[in-house]
């Protein structure tokens, strides 16, 4: 081993080498110290914890009113599903009757009716509250992703 050049180097020119590990060392030593100066912040700055929080009550708030929403429109569309299927009733009970047929018949065309309606109110509702609630429900994400980032480059 002692045979081979870059061995042979090393030994025959140790002081140029500690002295040489000893600028690097200095070098390290102050970057490892600016690193963790960066890293190690105990006291993050208050605007950006206040604007974590903020999107943390945001995002909840809009998960709550999109899962009431969504809650909502489920029982309407059932209701809506009860108003479709008695007007079928009544329409094809109608049939069978001949005494009351034609009342029968008006009232199965009127809950048929008012199924309709609420149907085109429904969509109408889905596409003015339901699409927008689900687009604002990114506004939090960034303002949480925004405040790391700017948390990450000021620090």
């Amino acid at each position: 081993m002692s045979a081979h050049p870059v061995f042979h180097d090393f030994l025959s020119k140790s002081t140029e080498f500690r002295e040489m590990m000893a600028g690097s060392e200095v070098k390290s030593e102050s970057f490892f110290k600016q690193l963790g100066a960066q890293v190690g912040i105990k006291k993050p700055d208050r605007r950006f914890v206040e604007i974590k929080q903020y999107a943390e009550f945001l995002e909840n708030a809009v998960k709550n009113v999109m899962t009431a929403t969504r809650q909502l429109l489920l029982k309407r569309a059932t209701c809506y599903g009860l108003h479709r299927q008695l007007g079928n009733v009544f329409c094809e009970w109608s049939a069978f009757e001949p005494e009351m047929g034609d009342c029968l018949q008006k009232v199965g065309h009127y809950f048929d009716s008012v199924a309709e309606l609420v149907d085109d109110s429904a969509a109408d509702e889905e596409r003015l509250l339901f699409v927008p609630l689900k687009e604002y429900q990114l506004y939090p994400l960034s303002l949480r992703l925004g405040g790391h980032w700017c948390c990450v480059l000021i620090h």
